[in-house]
């Protein structure tokens, strides 16, 4: 779709409007119900809580992309993109809101180093953004070793 062209004639553009933000509205709830559930399976295990901020961080660069799609209207680009900030400054807070309630300070440190953002798309490499597409490694039958990091 980021490729994509469509003329915008007043009965596409509605519907096609209406069902993007319907789309995006219930994947920003998926996304924040999965962290929640990923959260609450983290018991303070700081490993685990780093795994469910970089995977919404991760949601959310996935709604981003979908919210600069090239064949969008800018007013709808700019809704999406806003909705998207509010709730990722939201969580946000009221992690670090919630975290200052742990007393060593670990929580919140943990919180502010890994931020639930939304980084700008634009200056992003593409290779750095993930696509939900398998990468080329694994689709040609080379695979590179992983490196496995034990903390």
């Amino acid at each position: 779709m980021g490729n994509a062209q469509l003329e915008w004639t007043s009965g596409v553009a509605e519907r096609i409007t209406r069902r993007i933000h319907e789309v995006f509205d219930s994947r920003l709830k998926l996304a924040g119900e999965h962290f929640q559930r990923d959260i609450h399976h983290a018991q303070g295990h700081a490993t685990l809580q780093t795994n469910a901020l970089l995977g919404i961080r991760k949601k959310l660069i996935f709604l981003a992309r979908l919210s600069t799609l090239s064949a969008l209207p800018d007013m709808v680009k700019q809704s999406l993109q806003q909705s998207l900030q509010q709730f990722a400054e939201r969580t946000q807070s009221s992690l670090e809101s919630s975290a200052r309630a742990d007393r060593s300070g670990k929580t919140l440190d943990l919180v502010r180093r890994n931020r639930i953002c939304v980084p700008d798309i634009s200056v992003l490499p593409a290779r750095d953004i993930p696509s939900g597409q398998p990468n080329s490694s694994a689709t040609n039958g080379t695979t590179q070793p992983r490196r496995i990091i034990l903390t």
